[in-house]
């Protein structure tokens, strides 16, 4: 699998392509499941169609560093398609205070490693870029919540549980390609 995963993110690497005009990428992303959480992400293009990038935010499962490739259909239309994926880590969060109806816990959110698989559209026009993604994180590793004190009713549970890493995502971006 790691195999797998370092052969979708080098590529791009090795498809430079010289002649790309606006090579670099810099710009903000949120959503509900993004690999970065609520972060900053920048990017460089090696042809016109494939870009490297990487970023860090923090989400309900602690701060978040990732990397990622994605490839654009059409990127000299407006309007485009794009797939991608996005390799990232959270560091989890310990000590976290769940309250629900009255009732509260500590749990205690373990440090993950997630594969996000992405689809959009990227809009552009100049060089103001906006992306809207749907995806799906698979959680490589860790990621569970355990509880810690406090109610251990089903209710804090299950929004504990809510709070993990992976599943789906819904993210928007906004961003600039500048040229270098």
């Amino acid at each position: 699998m790691r195999n797998f995963i370092l052969i979708l993110l080098l590529i791009p690497v090795y498809a430079y392509d010289a002649d790309v005009k606006d090579k670099l990428e810099f710009g903000g992303i949120l959503g509900w499941g993004s690999p970065l959480g609520f972060g900053v992400e920048g990017g460089i293009f090696n042809t016109p169609h494939t870009a490297i990038t990487g970023g860090l935010g923090f989400s309900m499962s602690g701060l978040k560093l990732g990397i990622g490739a994605k490839y654009l259909l059409s990127p000299e239309k407006m309007i485009t398609p794009l797939a991608g994926v996005y390799l990232s880590r959270s560091s989890g969060l310990s000590n976290l205070n769940v309250s629900v109806n009255q009732d509260a816990a500590v749990y205690r959110i373990d440090p993950a490693l997630l594969l996000t698989l992405r689809s959009g559209l990227r809009f552009q026009s100049g060089f103001i870029t906006l992306s809207g993604h749907v995806g799906y994180g698979f959680v490589l590793s860790g990621g569970g919540s355990e509880y810690l004190s406090g109610s251990d009713s089903e209710d804090v549970s299950r929004f504990a549980g809510f709070m993990e890493p992976g599943g789906i995502e819904i993210s928007v971006g906004a961003g600039l390609r500048l040229p270098i």
